[in-house]
C-alpha cells in the first residue's frame, strides 16, 4: 500500500456523553495501525493528562483495516469539553526476513516499507509532525495540543549556555546570579529607604529640641532678667578696690566698704587655709569667691584640740552595704557612717580602714558564705554561721599602730 498521509494521531473533543466510535482510520484518511497495542489513548482535562487502558476504559474496532476506531465503555465517557488523543507508536522492529533465490512477495517488502514510514511518522509526531498539533504521550520535548508551547514532561534541559539575546533560555546558575544581584539591590534600596526615614525622623526631632532649646534659653533670659530686677541692686556701681559691696544700715541701698575692716574676700580657696588660721576668733563675715577645692581645705584641718565633751551623745543615720557575694567589705567610717549594715550572700572578706571603730550588723542571706576575718589581729565573741536569716553585731576598730580588732555577737 502507498502512505499519503502524515499523520500519526487523531484528536476529539468529548460531549461529555458519545462513548464512540471515533475513527483512527476510516478509508483513506486516519491513521492506519496493524494491532491495538501500537494505539495510546490519553484523555486531557486543562493541565491533567490521563492515560487510558484499553479493555477498562475503551475498545479498539478493525486493526489492520481501513475502518479502525476506538469506543469508551460505558460509564467511562471522557468530561464535556476533554480533549481525546488517539497516538500511534508503532514498534521498531523489522519482522521481514528475505531468503536467496526464494520467492519474492512484493505484499511483504511493501509492508516492510509501510512500517518504516509510519515509525517514522511516529517519530516525527514528538517533533511536532504528524498530525501538526504536537502531542503529550510522556515524549519530552514536544508540542502541546494547542501547538503554541513544547512541553517537556516534567524533564530538565541541561547543557544550556549562558544566554546572550532576549528570546534565550537562561540557566539556573544564570537566574541564581541576576535574581541574587536583584534581591542586593533591593534589599539595599530598601536600607537606603530606611535610614533615609531614619535620618528624616532625626532631623525633625533635631528641629524640635532647637526649638525648645531656643524657648528654654529665652525663659531663662527672662527669669535672669526678673532676679536681677528682684534684687532692686542700682543701675550702676562705682568704687576702689578692695572693696566690698555691702547693705547700708537702713537697708534701702548699696555702699561700697574696705575690706580690711569688715570682711574677707577669698578669691581662691587655696589661701582658704591661710584665712582660716588668720581670721579663726575675729567676728568679720569671709565671702568665698571660688569653692574649688573647699573639701580638701577643710578636711585638712582639725577643727578642736584637746577632744569635744558631749551632753547627749551622739547618733549616725547608718548605712546599707547592700548584698555581698564576693569581694572585701572594707568598712570607713569617714566615707559612710560608723553604723553598717549588709547582707551576706556569699564568701566574702571583712576589714576596716582609718583609726576608728565601727558597728556592723551582718544578716546571713540564703546563698550565705564563710566570713574571712584573717585582717584582724585579734577576734573575740561569737563564730560566723552560714545559717539562712542568722544576724551577727560586730564591733570593729582599729588602734595607732595599725592594730585591728574585732568582736562578734550572735543575736
Amino acid at each position: 500500500m502507498t502512505i499519503s498521509i502524515t499523520a500519526s494521531a487523531a484528536t476529539y473533543t468529548s460531549d461529555g456523553l458519545t462513548l464512540g466510535p471515533y475513527y483512527v482510520k476510516s478509508g483513506s484518511d486516519g491513521i492506519y495501525f496493524e494491532t491495538s497495542s501500537e494505539l495510546t489513548v490519553t484523555v486531557r482535562v486543562d493541565d491533567t493528562i490521563t492515560t487510558k487502558t484499553e479493555g477498562v476504559h475503551y475498545t479498539v474496532t478493525g486493526a489492520g483495516t481501513d475502518s479502525g476506531y476506538i469506543t469508551f465503555t460505558a460509564g467511562n465517557a471522557p468530561a464535556d469539553g476533554a480533549e481525546i488523543r488517539i497516538e500511534r507508536s508503532t514498534p521498531i522492529t523489522q519482522t521481514l526476513t528475505l531468503s536467496q533465490a526464494g520467492t519474492f512477495s512484493p505484499s511483504n517488502v511493501m509492508g516492510a516499507f509501510d512500517k518504516l514510514t509510519r515509525i517514522a511518522q511516529d517519530l516525527s509526531r514528538g517533533s511536532g509532525g504528524g498530525s501538526g498539533s504536537g502531542t503529550f504521550d510522556n515524549v519530552p520535548m514536544t508540542l502541546d495540543p494547542s501547538g503554541d508551547e513544547w512541553d517537556a514532561d516534567s524533564k530538565i534541559i541541561g547543557n544550556l549556555g549562558t544566554p546572550t539575546a532576549d528570546d534565550h533560555a537562561a540557566t539556573k546558575a544564570y537566574v541564581d546570579t541576576v535574581g541574587g544581584a536583584a534581591q542586593v539591590s533591593a534589599d539595599a534600596a530598601a536600607a537606603s529607604a530606611s535610614a533615609a526615614s531614619t535620618s528624616e525622623t532625626n532631623a525633625a526631632t533635631s528641629e524640635s529640641n532647637a526649638s525648645t532649646s531656643a524657648t528654654n534659653a529665652s525663659s531663662s533670659a527672662d527669669a535672669a532678667a526678673a532676679s536681677v530686677a528682684a534684687t532692686n541692686l542700682p543701675s550702676s556701681i562705682a568704687g576702689q578696690a578692695l572693696k566690698v559691696l555691702r547693705v547700708n544700715a537702713g537697708e534701702t541701698a548699696y555702699e561700697h566698704v574696705a575690706a580690711s575692716s569688715h570682711a574677707h574676700i577669698i578669691g581662691d580657696v587655696t589661701g582658704l587655709q591661710t584665712a582660716l588660721d588668720g581670721k579663726a576668733a575675729s567676728s568679720h563675715t569671709h565671702a568665698i569667691a571660688d569653692t574649688t577645692g573647699l573639701q580638701t581645705a577643710l578636711d585638712s584641718k582639725v577643727p578642736v584640740a584637746g577632744g569635744v565633751t558631749l551632753t547627749g551623745g551622739f547618733a549616725g543615720t547608718g548605712a546599707d552595704l547592700g548584698t555581698i557575694t564576693t569581694g572585701t567589705v572594707t568598712l570607713n567610717p569617714v566615707s559612710n557612717d560608723n553604723f553598717m549594715e549588709y547582707e551576706n550572700d556569699g564568701a566574702h572578706a571583712l576589714d576596716i580602714t582609718g583609726f576608728t571603730s565601727a558597728i556592723v550588723t551582718i544578716t546571713n542571706g540564703s546563698s550565705a558564705g564563710a566570713i574571712d576575718t584573717t585582717a584582724f589581729d585579734l577576734v573575740t565573741g561569737d563564730a560566723f554561721t552560714t545559717v539562712n536569716l542568722d544576724v551577727f553585731v560586730c564591733t570593729a576598730k582599729q588602734a595607732i599602730g595599725g592594730y585591728k580588732t574585732l568582736f562578734v555577737e550572735a543575736v
